[in-house]
């Protein structure tokens, strides 16, 4: 298929324009404050359970007794936790999927 002149021209130049006006999209996206890419964690989360299982009354009996447990996790980004299952502490020292601080069980 061959193009006429004028067709090839309205052609490039559309493709020219479109181009040019991808920078200026993406700049109004970075000025009302939106990001790219991977989303801001919320500032604290709140997460509520319960456990609860079955177990031998004494260690080698047949009877077994009922027991439950509430599980409670409170967190401040990845700075700050109180957990029923992790207890109460702060991460000190943050980074690749570490985290070091004191802790109280």
């Amino acid at each position: 298929m061959v193009l006429h002149r004028p067709a090839a021209g309205a052609a490039g130049l559309v493709l020219v324009a479109s181009l040019a006006s991808a920078p200026a999209a993406a700049q109004g996206l970075l000025q009302r404050g939106e990001t790219i890419g991977i989303p801001t964690p919320p500032s604290w989360t709140l997460t509520l359970g319960a456990l609860g299982g079955i177990r031998p009354d004494d260690e080698g009996s047949d009877d077994l007794a009922g027991f439950g447990a509430p599980l409670i996790d409170l967190r401040f980004r990845d700075l700050f936790f109180l957990s029923s299952r992790d207890g109460l502490g702060v991460s000190v020292l943050r980074g690749g999927g570490f985290a070091a601080g004191p802790l109280l069980r």
